[in-house]
């Protein structure tokens, strides 16, 4: 995506970032987070990153800067896309685009046809342009973001520091966040968390609710009955397993779906299909 706007220009990092997510038509997520994620900037060497990103303004301007004064400012804008996961361990995976907003007064020489003379003009505008695509991205636990919201997440161990980065074990899973983005979930101070991740727009609405009750719970594994249990077929088998699964927490859109990309043994019974699920997202 890129934009120019003719006639305008911007005066500050916050009016950068209005600017963006009015274009990209990004979730209005609180300036605490988006200023958070611009570390990416300076990831790698930042005389070659600034090298390339006035390379890049240049570019998109199409301006032949050899004949044009100009007066520039330019700010990176980080935007995050998040969604949420009940893939491998519940989480929250991030995908943050990094923008550049770019801010020029070109000066020129224009001809004035009533006094028959030139005359220096102005011409004001602003670039909008997505830069890098991806320049980061990480996984966040469910259960990590909740103990870091309530204030202690020492059972979990450190496994590597690096700049900007803190990576932790969370059972296996490698729980890779940056190091400015857990202040944000400290701030949560022991609220819950499915509706505070709301609030800051990382979430969608009503999503909070079900992570609060569902997501940050292991699901249990059925007691199998001492008699075997009626045996139905096709579909009357797949709407039971379907209603079991939601008995145990999962919304109807991923118990179906799970039952649908599951293959499950010839004769197989309701809690016998139930218990091959839970073993596989263990």
């Amino acid at each position: 995506m890129t934009k120019i706007i003719n006639g305008q220009t911007l005066n500050s990092w916050e009016e950068a970032v209005n600017a963006v997510f009015r274009e990209a038509n990004a979730p209005p997520f609180p300036l605490s987070i988006i200023k958070c994620f611009t570390f990416i900037s300076k990831l790698g060497d930042e005389s070659e990153f600034k090298d390339k990103a006035e390379r890049f303004i240049n570019k998109e301007f199409k301006v032949d800067f050899t004949y044009h004064q100009r007066e520039l400012s330019w700010w990176y804008v980080p935007v995050p896309r998040v969604k949420h996961s009940r893939q491998d361990l519940p989480h929250l995976a991030f995908n943050i685009d990094l923008y550049i907003v770019a801010t020029a007064e070109f000066h020129y020489w224009a001809f004035d046809a009533m006094k028959y003379e030139k005359s220096e003009a102005k011409y004001p505008c602003t670039l909008i342009s997505k830069f890098i695509e991806n320049a980061a991205e990480f996984r966040a636990p469910l259960v990590l973001l909740k103990a870091i919201a309530d204030g202690d997440y020492s059972q979990y161990v450190v496994v590597e520091k690096e700049c900007f980065w803190t990576t932790l074990d969370i059972n296996g899973f490698q729980a890779r966040l940056p190091d400015s983005f857990i202040p944000i979930v400290r701030g949560i101070n022991g609220k819950p968390l499915g509706q505070s991740l709301e609030v800051m727009h990382l979430i969608g609405a009503g999503v909070g609710l079900l992570i609060n009750k569902n997501l940050l719970a292991p699901l249990p594994v059925p007691e199998i009955s001492a008699k075997s249990p009626v045996k139905v077929d096709g579909a009357h088998l797949t709407e039971a397993v379907v209603d079991k699964l939601m008995e145990l927490g999962w919304t109807e859109e991923d118990a179906k779906k799970v039952v649908h990309t599951n293959k499950f043994p010839s004769g197989a019974n309701t809690d016998e299909m139930v218990q091959i699920i839970l073993k596989k997202v263990h």
